[in-house]
């Protein structure tokens, strides 16, 4: 950004002012959020082939593409979601942000389905032979 540019006295800078420009939410969007990975949402995870994994470090923030066929993300009976790595690129952003900061979100994307689920957590990166052998192309 420009330090010589002017300030912008339309600026929103507070929720208060945020919440002047836009209705109350729905109930039905408010209901939906849980803290816990249900049966709904294990069902749109099975049916999901793409995924969006969102990370943040010191540096910035990174929404990383994960695919497969439809359930390549499997979710533990604990709600514990495990996401394979599918070699890319090979920039590791979103697993280099993991390792200093372990909060993430992931967005699960359904073909021909209007909405999205979110999910938001802490993540790890693990190497253990038993679990990786689960996911082998």
């Amino acid at each position: 950004m420009d330090s010589h540019a002017p300030a912008d006295p339309f600026a929103i800078t507070t929720e208060a002012q945020l919440r002047t420009l836009y209705d109350e939410p729905a109930e039905g969007p408010l209901k939906k959020v849980t803290h816990r990975i249900e049966a709904t949402a294990r069902a749109w995870i099975a049916a999901s082939p793409f995924c969006i994994l969102s990370t943040v470090r010191s540096r910035g923030a990174h929404a990383t593409p994960r695919g497969d066929a439809p359930g390549f993300v499997a979710v533990e009976p604990d709600g514990t979601l495990i996401i394979p790595d599918r070699r890319g690129n090979n920039r590791l952003d979103g697993l280099r942000d993991i390792l200093e900061d372990h909060r993430v979100s992931v967005i699960f994307l359904v073909p021909g389905a209007s909405e999205v689920l979110r999910v938001h957590g802490t993540a790890r990166i693990t190497a253990d032979p038993a679990l990786t052998a689960r996911f082998v192309e």
